[in-house]
């Protein structure tokens, strides 16, 4: 069952990962997110971003597992954190992270409290993207920050 909790989007961020490594910061930011207790969507463009993410997040912490799936995996209402290239919400998330894609939907801004969006620092398309949907939810008055490198040097102890 798929609850409305419409949500203002009150709490947006922008991560501009400026290193190589764009999916173990990704994982960190995951992690982050999951540590506060909130049940997490992630929204790849592609199967092969999503699995990527997937199978990282399988060894990415020594503090703690993560339990996610994808849309490949069963029980996705029962997902902490749930990947997927699709729109569907199945495990009820409060926070939608978009990886590699710079796409909101009208149901989005009303059913998330949280988006958090990432963009890598050496892909112009990427920064394009991401200030392409910047300026677009500043116009529409949302409030939003910006991080440069937020999850550089955080480390897995």
């Amino acid at each position: 069952m798929i609850y409305l909790y419409n949500f203002p989007m009150d709490n947006i961020t922008f991560y501009h990962i400026q290193n190589e490594e764009y999916v173990k910061n990704t994982c960190k930011l995951i992690e982050v997110e999951y540590l506060k207790g909130d049940k997490i969507l992630v929204r790849t463009k592609d199967d092969a971003s999503q699995e990527e993410l997937n199978d990282v997040l399988w060894l990415f912490s020594k503090k703690a597992f993560i339990p996610h799936g994808s849309k490949f995996d069963d029980k996705a209402s029962m997902q902490a954190v749930y990947i997927t290239t699709d729109t569907e919400i199945p495990n009820n998330a409060q926070t939608l992270i978009l990886y590699n894609i710079f796409h909101l939907t009208e149901y989005d801004k009303k059913y998330f409290k949280n988006l958090a969006v990432i963009f890598y620092g050496s892909d112009d398309s990427h920064l394009n993207n991401a200030r392409s949907l910047y300026k677009s939810l500043k116009l529409e008055g949302y409030n939003m920050a910006y991080s440069a490198a937020a999850l550089d040097g955080l480390d897995d102890e």
